[in-house]
C-alpha cells in the first residue's frame, strides 16, 4: 500500500532532508495504525446485544416480571449495545430507579423500552456519576424540577 498524501505531507512539514529511517518508522506506524482499523471495524461490536440479560436485569432491578423485547426495542438495544458495556446498563437503571421522580410514579416510565434509547442510558449513566461526585462533597444543582405550588 503506497501512502502518497502522508509522503507529501511529510515532504511539506519535514522537509526532503528527512532521514529515510525517520520516513520509513512513519510510514510503518502509519500501515499499523491502518491495519489495526481494518481489525476493528471487523470486530466492531465486542459486546454482542444479550436480550436474556436485558430482560433478567430490568426484572431484578425494578421489580418485574417481563418476558419480551419486541424487534424494534430489540435493535435500540443492538446500538445501546455497540456504545455502553453491561455494567453501565446496569448503572444506569439503578441511578434511574433511585430518581425521586421515578420512585413518586412507581417506576411507571422506567420501562425496557425506556432504557433502549442511548440518550436515556447516557443521562443515568451521568447522573449515578454525579451521585458518586455528590458523596465526595460536590452537589450538582438540580434543573427542571416542578415543584409542588
Amino acid at each position: 500500500m503506497e501512502f502518497k498524501n502522508l509522503n507529501a505531507a511529510i515532504d511539506r512539514y519535514i522537509g526532503m532532508f528527512c532521514p529515510d529511517n525517520v520516513r520509513e518508522d512513519i510510514i510503518e506506524a502509519a500501515k499499523l495504525d491502518f491495519s489495526s482499523t481494518d481489525d476493528v471495524s471487523s470486530t466492531k461490536m465486542t459486546n454482542p446485544y444479550d436480550k436474556e440479560w436485558v430482560i433478567a436485569t430490568y426484572n431484578k432491578i425494578f421489580n418485574k416480571n417481563r418476558r419480551v423485547v419486541s424487534d424494534a426495542v430489540a435493535k435500540k438495544y443492538k446500538k445501546i449495545f455497540a456504545c455502553f458495556q453491561k455494567a453501565e446498563i446496569e448503572s444506569a437503571m439503578l441511578a434511574a430507579k433511585s430518581d425521586e421522580f421515578h420512585i413518586n410514579s412507581k417506576f411507571k416510565f422506567c420501562t425496557i423500552e425506556y432504557f433502549s434509547r442511548i440518550e436515556q442510558v447516557d443521562k443515568w449513566l451521568n447522573i449515578g456519576i454525579s451521585k458518586f461526585q455528590k458523596e465526595n462533597g460536590f452537589v450538582l444543582p438540580k434543573f427542571n424540577v416542578k415543584e409542588d405550588m
